[in-house]
């Protein structure tokens, strides 16, 4: 299968969806074409498109603001689709971010349409007119191996992360602050910049904690990046408690779950003088991670779901202990 990335999967290769879906529909055997939209512009992109003549197009980082307007991309995306019978899939990603999204018609155009979380599905699948509206946690790289320590990119205590003093990250800046009173946190992007991304499973496999910190906490699934891209690169993940995140990634067997800086700082003290418990939660959330929750298998689901093979995404752990039993049963 012939499949486009189209967003910044040029000008940005190293966040997790740009790289992680390439890397999951190349490990599954397919042709993956990355195709630039934010620094490049719609005329482009089509000409690219109907070069490759893809089976499949991912979009991700539609957005009005960069160099393209939303609604000539789709126009395009829509006159392209006729011709060429292409699957599209439209990642929203999170749905509050504040940038300009599409919000209105897209049957014409995508056949699933995926969130980072599960919130409102059937408002979101209304409002865009489409039959699939499917939340899809973030994933992780694709490592074969665990990741070996490299002591260049080695901290006690690492957070991943852009600065940003608006009102929805004042949580989030006031626990660095108070956290970093007892025990100082690395913050690796004012050191390395946009270096840091592409270094980022390194750092997390090296550094004996990695923090997350999601602002939202209420919202069902909802979780950045972080928690996967930690853990799937044997990283001991020290993680804010999200909704429902415990249900796909277990507390103690995977990841430390933290609801307020005293907890965290807690869970600091007693793994950081437990190497081998320690070691014994990296190795466990490597193997599961990497098995369950890597892009692989969201590109794979993808391609089921498409397919009408599947009517959702499993990333729960009941679900996946669930079908573990039953396989072994037959």
């Amino acid at each position: 299968m012939k499949v486009i990335g189209l967003g910044q999967f040029i000008s940005n290769p190293y966040k997790c969806v740009t790289r992680g879906v390439r890397e999951g529909f190349e490990s599954l055997g397919h042709e993956f074409l990355p195709v630039e939209l934010v620094e490049s512009n719609p005329i482009e992109m089509q000409r690219l498109i109907e070069s490759f003549k893809p089976d499949l197009i991912y979009v991700h980082c539609l957005i009005n603001g960069h160099r393209h307007n939303v609604q000539d991309v789709l126009d395009i995306l829509d006159g392209l689709k006729s011709r060429l019978k292409f699957k599209l899939v439209y990642h929203e990603g999170d749905y509050k971010k504040i940038e300009d999204r599409p919000r209105g018609d897209l049957s014409n155009i995508a056949d699933l349409v995926v969130i980072n979380q599960d919130y409102e599905l059937e408002e979101h699948a209304k409002l865009w007119k489409v039959k699939k509206c499917l939340a899809m946690p973030y994933a992780s790289f694709i490592f074969k191996n665990q990741p070996k320590v490299n002591p260049v990119h080695a901290s006690n205590i690492a957070w991943i992360g852009n600065g940003n003093t608006r009102d929805l990250y004042k949580d989030r800046n006031k626990f660095f602050e108070e956290f970093s009173k007892e025990v100082p946190v690395d913050m690796i992007v004012e050191k390395l910049g946009k270096e840091s991304f592409k270094v980022a499973p390194d750092i997390y496999a090296s550094s004996k904690f990695c923090i997350s910190y999601d602002c939202i906490s209420n919202t069902m699934f909802f979780s950045s990046d972080r928690p996967f891209i930690i853990t799937g690169a044997g990283g001991l993940c020290l993680a804010r408690r999200t909704k429902g995140l415990d249900k796909i990634l277990i507390d103690k067997k995977h990841i430390l779950f933290f609801d307020t800086t005293d907890e965290a700082l807690s869970l600091y003290r007693q793994y950081s003088k437990n190497p081998t418990l320690s070691n014994s939660i990296r190795k466990d959330a490597f193997d599961y991670v990497q098995k369950y929750h890597s892009w692989n298998n969201r590109c794979s689901d993808i391609i089921e779901i498409l397919k009408d093979k599947k009517d959702k995404f499993t990333f729960l752990y009941k679900e996946i202990y669930d079908n573990k039993y039953k396989k072994s049963k037959d």
